[in-house]
């Protein structure tokens, strides 16, 4: 019975697909930007925890303008999803432009360097646009965690891998990263949201978050340079892939500093995105859940 509801669910996403394939890239994001607005009007549980997590985040802003970024976080989403749907028709010169690339020099300077890149990949803007643009630039694999339903877990992964980029489970990650990394190639870890017991606590718009610590640790014992980069949505409906330089890590013989210095690091810098875009960020995650003191013995 199971299995039957799971197969249902999958044919209701891949004739959604259909569907918006069959409309013009314009419509199928004013789609999207539709049914994100009907989504904030529903969905009170995710939209009292983004409005929550943005006022303790901007503590300047006033209602109004809290107010208008949740507006945009949630039109951000539904276009998201409208346009993940429409993936397999993004090909070609028809669509020359929709996805731009700035900073690639960094993403080249850090492969000059023969022992890999590993990219930071947050939970911003459509971020699964980047399995489109950065296999152009550098072989690649993802690190993502299984969808519990099979079949649209097929399908999902279809989509991002369209362009060549691999997709490695969680739970068999840590070889093929190193495999990966030793060809000289690029390995995108989502790795922006809660811990939980695998992270350290770093500063992030002023609270401290649990943070994950393995693209630190991964970067400081392979040697892999650790870049930061971003899915920017443009006003204009397009986007560019942002690519940032390098991030300098410490090494100063305390590997348990250094680790959560070079993580504050990244963090650091997604922040500074999230305060110039803030309506980008996935703020429906609760990315404070974990708390230093509920890992005191």
């Amino acid at each position: 019975m199971k299995r039957t509801g799971q197969f249902i669910q999958f044919l209701a996403v891949a004739a959604a697909a259909f569907l918006v394939r069959r409309l013009s890239l314009k419509a199928a994001q004013g789609l999207g930007r539709a049914l994100g607005r009907f989504l904030k009007r529903v969905d009170k549980k995710h939209v009292a925890l983004a409005r929550q997590n943005m006022a303790l985040s901007f503590p300047d802003k006033s209602a109004a303008e809290i107010e208008t970024y949740m507006d945009g976080l949630f039109e951000n989403i539904g276009m998201s999803l409208a346009e993940f749907l429409y993936i397999p028709a993004i090909k070609g010169a028809k669509y020359e432009g929709f996805l731009k690339v700035e900073g690639k020099e960094f993403l080249e300077q850090a492969r000059a360097k023969g022992k890999g890149v590993i990219m930071i990949i947050p939970h911003f803007g459509n971020w699964e646009l980047s399995g489109l643009i950065f296999p152009k630039l550098i072989p690649c694999m993802a690190v993502a965690f299984p969808q519990s339903n099979p079949f649209t877990d097929k399908l999902i992964n279809k989509y991002r891998s369209l362009n060549g980029l691999r997709i490695v489970y969680t739970g068999d990650s840590v070889k093929e990263i190193i495999r990966t990394l030793k060809k000289n190639e690029g390995v995108g870890l989502l790795a922006d949201q809660d811990a939980a017991f695998d992270g350290v606590f770093v500063d992030i718009f002023g609270r401290l978050a649990g943070t994950k610590k393995g693209p630190a640790v991964l970067a400081m014992k392979t040697g892999a340079p650790l870049l930061m980069t971003f899915m920017v949505r443009n006003p204009d409906g397009t986007h560019t892939a942002v690519v940032e330089k390098a991030i300098e890590l410490d090494s100063t013989g305390d590997f348990e500093a250094d680790v959560k210095s070079n993580t504050q690091k990244w963090a650091s810098v997604l922040e500074s995105y999230v305060r110039k875009y803030p309506p980008l960020w996935f703020w429906v995650h609760n990315r404070w859940k974990s708390r230093p003191e509920d890992f005191i013995k």
